[in-house]
């Protein structure tokens, strides 16, 4: 674990909430509960990082992708 790094939750095996340590969400961290998304096939993560959240829908950046790299990439 990194030191910005509080840990992973998955909740109810249909969320994965990524807590963090920093004062702003990076783009790594927006590709790191994407590939997390697309790995376990949920629909819904979050990052929270000091009381703050952004939710990420996979959807979105699914259409017409031939993988998980491919999404990841997209949603960067």
């Amino acid at each position: 674990m990194h030191e910005n790094e509080i840990g992973t939750l998955i909740v109810e095996e249909k969320v994965i909430v990524e807590l963090k340590s920093v004062e702003k969400v990076q783009p790594a961290h927006k590709k790191q509960v994407l590939t997390y998304l697309c790995l376990t096939g949920m629909k819904l993560g979050s990052n929270r990082s000091r009381g703050r959240g952004l939710a990420y829908f996979p959807g979105e950046f699914a259409r017409g992708a031939s993988s998980c790299q491919e999404i990841v990439q997209r949603g960067s």
